[in-house]
């Protein structure tokens, strides 16, 4: 069941430690409860890791966090590649790690950006040279009650940006990688 608190103070919620109370805080644990609670809050602002944000010391009304909404799978493919899908509320550091852990390449430059992969993906978030926008396959989006997989170049990725429908939230993302050795992983993500 989701979490609800009254006049949780957002700066716990921040990589910058600032932000005033949310009247209403809101952290579901499945895709279910995330849409039951923008149904009943459709006003509500939803973070995730909370990087990237500045929030004022008045507070918002009601926002969903999508902290509890994490994990990974691997999905093996033919051939010598694989994905992996990641929820939404996953580290995206934490990605890198678990694509490193499974021998699979594609990801290394994502190796300390803070954030979510929600967050990353809605930014094609970059560095060292790649971004998202190069091993991102589809995303499940929440948009107007409705779940719905978008493929990578329906969102028009580009530098630091993607069209995603208004309203519209990332829920997972799935990654198409490569088989690599962990040591040539480990230098790259170094």
């Amino acid at each position: 069941m989701a979490m609800v608190k009254k006049d949780e103070f957002l700066r716990n919620h921040t990589t910058f430690k600032i932000g005033g109370p949310a009247k209403l805080f809101i952290v579901p644990d499945t895709d279910e409860e995330l849409a039951r609670a923008i149904a009943q809050y459709p006003k509500a602002f939803v973070i995730g890791g909370g990087s990237n944000l500045l929030v004022s010391d008045e507070g918002l009304d009601e926002v969903i966090s999508m902290k509890n909404i994490k994990g990974f799978e691997i999905l093996p493919q033919a051939g010598k590649a694989a994905a992996i899908s990641a929820l939404a509320g996953s580290s995206f550091t934490a990605l890198v790690r678990k694509a490193h852990r499974a021998e699979l390449s594609g990801l290394e430059f994502a190796f300390g950006i803070p954030g979510t992969v929600g967050g990353a993906v809605r930014m094609n978030a970059g560095a060292s040279g790649g971004e998202v926008k190069d091993c991102l396959e589809t995303v499940t989006i929440l948009h107007e009650g409705r779940f719905r997989e978008l493929s990578a170049d329906e969102l028009k990725l580009s530098y630091r940006s993607s069209l995603l429908p208004q309203g519209a939230i990332i829920t997972k993302a799935v990654f198409r990688l490569n088989e690599g050795g962990r040591d040539e992983i480990l230098e790259k993500m170094k």
